[in-house]
Formats: C-alpha cells, sequence, structure tokens
C-alpha cells in the first residue's frame, strides 16, 4: 500500500507541475494564471483522468529515479546503491534476528524518504518541464524558480539520508556474528 500511494503521489506531483508550467506560460498574472488553471478543460472533465494516469506516471517515474539513483547516485554515496543484503540474516544466530530487521527496516524507510524527495522534489518538475518546453509551448520564469527553490529545499536532506543509511549499514556489518567476508561473498 505504501508503494501504490507512492507512486499515486508523485504522478500527481507531476501532473500537478504539468498545469503549472502550461499555464505559466501563457499568463504573466498570478490572478490570471488561477483563472486560467481553474477554467480550463484539466479541472472541469478531466480531474478524475489525472487520477487515473497518476499511478502508471509515478511508477514510470520511480523506475527512472531507481535507475538514476543505483547508477549515478550509487557512485557518489555507496550506500544509495539498492543491492538486496537481506539474505544477510539467516547468517545471523537467533539473538540478532530482532536487531538485523530493525536495521533493515530503517534502511529501507531512509530508501522510501530518499525516493520520494528525488521523485517529487527534482524528477517530476524537470520532467514536466521538458515535456512542456518541447511542446512549443512557453514557461514563465518565476513557475520554474520556484520548482527550483522547492527542488533544492526537498532534495537538502538527501545527504543526511546518505549519512543515516551509512550509520545503519556500519551498525550491520559491525556485528560481531557476520564477517566481512560473508558479506562479500554472499552471491558465491
Amino acid at each position: 500500500m505504501k508503494q501504490f500511494l507512492r507512486y499515486q503521489i508523485s504522478g500527481m506531483i507531476f501532473i500537478g507541475w504539468l498545469l503549472i508550467f502550461y499555464y505559466s506560460g501563457k499568463n504573466s498574472d498570478f490572478n490570471l494564471f488561477i483563472k486560467s488553471a481553474i477554467d480550463g478543460d484539466f479541472f472541469k472533465n478531466k480531474v478524475f483522468y489525472g487520477f487515473i494516469v497518476a499511478f502508471p506516471i509515478g511508477v514510470i517515474l520511480h523506475q527512472i529515479s531507481v535507475n538514476i539513483k543505483n547508477h549515478i547516485g550509487a557512485k557518489i554515496c555507496k550506500e544509495l546503491n539498492d543491492t538486496p543484503e537481506k539474505d544477510l540474516i539467516s547468517k545471523l544466530k537467533d539473538d540478532n534476528i530482532e536487531y538485523t530487521k530493525y536495521i533493515f527496516e530503517r534502511i529501507s524507510n531512509l530508501n522510501s524518504f530518499y525516493y520520494v524527495r528525488f521523485d517529487n522534489g527534482f524528477l517530476a518538475p524537470f520532467l514536466a518541464l521538458i515535456i512542456i518546453v518541447s511542446c512549443g509551448y512557453s514557461v514563465n520564469p518565476i513557475s520554474v524558480s520556484i520548482a527550483i527553490g522547492l527542488g533544492v529545499i526537498i532534495l537538502y536532506y538527501i545527504s543526511t539520508i546518505c549519512r543515516e543509511l551509512e550509520k545503519y549499514s556500519n551498525m550491520l556489518l559491525s556485528q560481531k556474528k557476520i564477517r566481512y567476508y560473508d558479506i562479500k561473498n554472499k552471491s558465491k
């Protein structure tokens, strides 16, 4: 359910940015922007369709985000790599299972926090802007500035997420019952 909501929200934010960029180019005045957006076709009869298409758009955004995270983000912060380590639980003794599950849950939550920030703070507005501009519509620079400002604010926390992922990864690796050799050779 958590992923369904994340995809739906990401898709709706993408659609929202599409509308903002589209209507911002038609009006330089904020009041005219709001009026034309409300009077536009989307809010009259197409809102329902927006909710329907938001989910698949959110899934596509997430898949793009996963590729960016694993191929670019993991080179900047190695803890962002999504290489599954859940098979390590089987290498632990019974007394460490709860501790390990807790660490994996924290890592999973931090990855979700990363995706929500990256998908909604960068990817959705960036792709919406690219689509609107490539379709030949003009975009008000103020709306682009707002998108950049919000993106910086939303993405700022990613460095903290990376540090916390590193801390939990180190906690996992520091357990005496898991040797570094076992982790490196888990695929064998």
